[in-house]
Formats: C-alpha cells, sequence, structure tokens
C-alpha cells in the first residue's frame, strides 16, 4: 500500500507527449482516408472495367476479385475510422 502513496500521476500531459499524440491521430487520419479511397477505388474497377475472359478457369474473375478486394480494404478503412473516434 505504501507504494501507491509514492506514485505520482501528472495532471497534465507534457506538451512532447500531447505533440506526438496528435501526430499519432493525424497519420491514423490519413491511413484510414487513404484505405477508404483505395477500397472505393478497387470497387470501381471492379464495376467499371470491362474484363477479358481469364485465361485459366481456376483463377477467380476479376470483377469479383477486385469487388472483394475493395470491400475488404473499404472495410478496414471504415473500422479505423470507428476505432478512432471511440478513443477520443
Amino acid at each position: 500500500m505504501k507504494l501507491i502513496q509514492y506514485i505520482r500521476v501528472p495532471r497534465s500531459r507534457p506538451q512532447s507527449t500531447r505533440r506526438a499524440q496528435e501526430l499519432y491521430h493525424g497519420l491514423m487520419g490519413l491511413r484510414r482516408k487513404i484505405l477508404i479511397g483505395l477500397g472505393v477505388g478497387l470497387i470501381s474497377l471492379g464495376l467499371i472495367g470491362d474484363w477479358p475472359a481469364e485465361s485459366d478457369p481456376t483463377l477467380p474473375d476479376t470483377r469479383s476479385f477486385f469487388l472483394f478486394l475493395g470491400g475488404v480494404v473499404g472495410i478496414a478503412g471504415s473500422l479505423l475510422a470507428i476505432r478512432r473516434r471511440r478513443d477520443t
């Protein structure tokens, strides 16, 4: 119990810690925007692009691959946005 009495918790964060936290949130915001933009771009490539028939029947269709990949990347960006809003 005596150890707890000697631990001091600073009342305000030092300026360097605030600046590092602001920089971190700025980079996370940029990462979120890039992921969502990349997801939208991949989905639009899948919807708009006119892709030739695949030569190997075991490979997935290019259109469905772009739609799936764009959805996964877009959802990852959205989850980062939700996580950031919850943390702040």
